[in-house]
Formats: C-alpha cells, structure tokens, sequence
C-alpha cells in the first residue's frame, strides 16, 4: 500500500523506521521518504522495464 508523502503535513504524521515509506510518481517511477529520529531522506526508483 502506498503512503501519502506528498506534503509536508502528511509526512510529518509518519512514524519513522528503517524502510522508505513509497509513492508512485508515475509510471516505472516510485519516491520514498525514510524518517529517521534526526533526519529524513528521499529516494527515487525506476522500473527500468517500463
């Protein structure tokens, strides 16, 4: 299941953890958010098959 991670205030209502929180982008193109105690980061990843 996809996370909202779209806005700010969505993403502040995640709980952190270890694996990236995804959200498609569009297609073959997924972002993740992964929250840490300290920091944040996103991610991008591609489906090169698409």
């Amino acid at each position: 299941m996809a996370n909202a991670i779209d806005s700010k205030t969505k993403r502040d209502k995640l709980a952190s953890r270890r694996e990236p929180y995804w959200s498609p982008l569009q297609k073959g193109v997924v972002a993740g958010r992964k929250l840490t105690i300290n920091r944040g980061e996103f991610r991008l990843k591609f489906d090169q098959g698409v």
